[in-house]
């Protein structure tokens, strides 16, 4: 019962437990683990022999055991088309909220802390699932 969208690559050695859904262009390296009930948003790249736990969001990149969130995945945001004004905007979005002492839901919950950002469609999405999540978001890496 897993969902697994477009154009994604999956290297070998990558084991879905059920109920994970994979958005499309998510590339994931090999040797990875992905648990029961989690969502990989379109674009994101996971390194490989991670072990994911947790929701990661669009386009973000994500390594380890257990999965840690190491940035946006720029490249695969240039090679969809996006501007540069939207790719800055989407980093700038995640560093704000990696800074900040709340988590990433409490984060999205302030409208002080979205607003300069809501006009970003990816900005969105990405707040949407973090809204959306029922086992959390992957941790920042630090």
């Amino acid at each position: 019962d897993v969902i697994i969208g477009n154009n994604c690559i999956v290297a070998n050695s990558t084991n879905f437990a059920g109920h994970v859904k994979i958005g499309d262009r998510v590339i994931i390296g090999g040797g990875t683990n992905i648990s029961q009930f989690v969502s990989l948003g379109k674009g994101a790249y996971i390194g490989g022999a991670s072990a994911i736990d947790k929701d990661i969001p669009t386009f973000c990149t994500a390594l380890g055991n257990r999965v840690r969130l190491k940035g946006i995945n720029i490249i695969g945001m240039k090679r969809q088309g996006h501007s540069k004004q939207v790719i800055s905007e989407v980093v700038d979005f995640m560093r704000t909220m990696e800074a900040s002492m709340l988590s990433p839901r409490s984060f999205v919950g302030h409208p002080e802390n979205i607003e300069e950002f809501k006009s970003n469609e990816v900005v969105k999405e990405i707040i949407n699932q973090i809204e959306k999540t029922e086992i959390g978001i992957a941790p920042f890496n630090g």
